[in-house]
Order: structure tokens, then sequence, then C-alpha cells
């Protein structure tokens, strides 16, 4: 009998689950759609802070005039966020001569990065809906079977959603009792939110150690269940040249980074698939004192490093 009704009441909160709301996103940003369009920019720069803290805008175009630039640096974003802004943010709005992506590391390969959980929710901003590409790539591979089966679990009965759904209220409630959360005190605890969201620690998201563990597997395995490929089929198919770009790390600029195994792989990956790859490892005009917070450019740096990224490689602007 106990075990009857414990039964039917999982099962009834699995099917409570399957039923309730997707979790929620952020809202699609339509107003960066419209500014795309009627720009119709001749590049896009893309990536994370490592292009949000390297490039001012206007300081490119006044260089590069009379071509313009739209600068897509998003603190924090990693492949999915890229893939799902090319696919329905900057594709759709025109066709640019080149996006220059910037990437460091390991990032290319690691679908999952910074696009589930809570990361999940600022996917919603370049997303348009479900993107079945998007949700196969984000399934961990087989080779990891725990948290395989984790994912699987949590397709069948995905209680995420009854969280999402009852976080507010659960909030709302405490709130309640809590009694005066207003006024100051109300201010205070929404300075606090903000703080957690502010632009500065969308950049500290990007504040890897360079010890991160790599991922398993060899590179083709990596490379085949990365959201890479899908990142250069949408431009292919667009018409619109790629330029990856490795970004310049610090530990570069200090002399203490070696090339690796997985950067050959990466690079003939690239070739093979005849996608234009710079590399910065080597380039000496960036120098230690142009850094600021980890692989950062310091803030007072970020016209002189646009100035000296365009004199030394003006020839990725054609």
């Amino acid at each position: 009998m106990g075990l009857g009704v414990f039964a039917a009441a999982a099962l009834a909160l699995i099917l409570l689950a399957r039923v309730a709301p997707l979790e929620p996103q952020a809202p699609f940003d339509s107003a960066l759609a419209r500014r795309l369009r009627k720009q119709a920019p001749d590049f896009v720069v893309l990536g994370n802070s490592m292009v949000q803290t390297r490039f001012d805008e206007r300081e490119l175009d006044r260089l590069l005039s009379p071509a313009e630039t739209c600068v897509l640096g998003v603190g924090g974003s990693k492949t999915a966020y890229w893939y799902l802004a090319l696919k329905n943010v900057v594709l759709p709005a025109g066709t640019p001569r080149r996006v220059l992506l910037f990437f460091r590391r390991r990032e290319l390969t690691s679908p999952r990065e910074k696009a589930t959980g809570p990361f999940r929710y600022a996917l919603g901003r370049v997303s348009r809906g479900r993107d079945r590409v998007l949700e196969a790539k984000l399934a961990p591979p087989a080779r990891e079977p725990v948290e395989r089966l984790g994912y699987e679990l949590g397709r069948i009965a995905p209680f995420v959603r009854l969280h999402a759904l009852a976080e507010p209220l659960v909030l709302a409630t405490a709130q309640g009792l809590a009694g005066a959360r207003r006024g100051a005190a109300r201010r205070r605890q929404q300075r606090a939110l903000d703080r957690v969201f502010s632009t500065d620690n969308l950049r500290n998201a990007d504040l890897e150690p360079a010890s991160a563990p790599a991922e398993k597997g060899d590179f083709d395995e990596l490379v085949g269940a990365s959201l890479l490929p899908n990142i250069i089929e949408l431009t292919e198919r667009a018409g619109v040249p790629l330029t990856l770009v490795r970004v310049r790390t610090r530990r570069a600029a200090d002399g203490r980074r070696q090339r690796s195994a997985y950067d050959r792989d990466l690079d003939a990956y690239l070739a093979r698939r005849k996608v234009e790859l710079v590399d910065m490892t080597n380039e000496a005009w960036e120098r230690p004192e142009l850094y600021g917070e980890g692989d950062h450019i310091a803030p007072r740096f970020k016209k002189t490093y646009t100035k000296l990224f365009v004199q030394n490689l003006k020839r990725v602007f054609r």
C-alpha cells in the first residue's frame, strides 16, 4: 500500500514536471537584432570579455573607416551563445564581409561550458525558441556515463521545471513572512542582486584558471561533439568568411604558455575546413603591461589595444 502510494505520487510529480513550462530564459534581444539590420556592419567581432575588454567600437570604426564594425563582446559567453548569436541575430540581419570570433584555450570544443544550469538563462537573448542542434550538443557524451545518465533522467523527469515554477512563489512567501522587504531593505536586496549580475562579474566569469582540467577523449571526439562544426556550417551557408582568433593569454605574454597537441590538432582541423585562423600567441606587440585582470586588457589600454590590433593585424579586415 505504502509503496503504491509512493509510486503514484512519484508518477504524478513526473507528469506535472513534464507539462510544466520550460525553464525561464532572458527575453530575446530584439534591440540588438534591429541595430544590426539597420547598421549592416562590414565586420562583426564576436566573443566574450576577451573581446569586451580589448576593442573600442568607435575607435575601430574610426581606424577602419569607411567600413563599420559591430563588437559583440558578451562577458561569460561561450560557444552555445556564439552559435545562437550567429544563427538568430548576426546572419539573419545581413551579410557582413567577415565574422571574427575570438577564443581561448579549449573553448571551441566545450559546448556545455556556461550553457547549462543558471547560465542557460542568458541564452534566451539570442534564442528564437527550441534549438535541436544545441540540445543535442548539450547532452554529456557517452564516454561520461554518470553525467549522461543524470541528463537523460532529467529529460524524463524534468523536476528543474517545477523548481523554476515554484521558486518565485517561495521567494514571495518568504518576503511576505519576513514582512518588511520594503523601502530601504528592498533597495538593499535589489542592489545585492545587481552586484551578482553586474558586468564586472560577467567578465570575471571568463577568469578561468590556466590549469583547468582538459576534456576527456581525443580531438576527433571533442570536435565532433562540439558546436564548432555547426558554427562553421552557419557561416559557410551564409557565404560569410569566418576568421577564428586565438587570444594571446597573459601566460603566453609572459612566455609561460607552450603550444599543445590540442592546439596542433585544432589548427589542422581548421585548415581542413578551410577556416582562417589567426594565432596571436606569439604576437609580441601585445605586451604584458597591457593586461589587467587575468587575460583581460586593462581598461585604460582599451583604445591603445584597438589601435595596436589594427596596426599589426589589419589584414583580417578585408
